[in-house]
């Protein structure tokens, strides 16, 4: 999984949504929630539905895909993504909501790769 499609998993996920959910507030089908977090591409349409269903712009999105592209800083992609999420600094909710990402991604990051030989 990468690319944009992953992004959108990890919001998801983030915000505690199943793909249903995010297939009704987006618009966008189930069948093609399931498709783009497994790396289909997704066009612009779909794209500016996800971004309105997270409360967030295209760019928003772009700019976190950018930011996480090639990333194996799992930390780093956790702080990214509590950015987007809007978590406020001072609130120790963000170094919560941070280190639940980080624990997350790790776990996500691990099952992707697979067992290791």
């Amino acid at each position: 999984m990468s690319g944009t499609g992953a992004v959108v998993r990890m919001l998801r996920k983030a915000r505690g949504l199943t793909q249903c959910e995010l297939s009704k507030r987006s618009g966008v089908s189930q069948s093609s929630v399931c498709k783009h977090e497994k790396g289909a591409p997704i066009k612009p349409t779909a794209l500016r539905r996800y971004a309105k269903a997270f409360g967030m712009t295209v760019d928003d999105l772009t700019r976190l895909h950018a930011e996480s592209a090639g990333c194996t800083d799992v930390h780093y992609m956790a702080e990214a993504l509590a950015a987007m999420l809007s978590i406020p600094v001072e609130s120790g909710r963000r170094d919560a909501a941070i280190r639940w990402l980080t624990a997350r991604l790790a776990t996500e990051t691990h099952r992707e790769d697979g067992p290791s030989a």
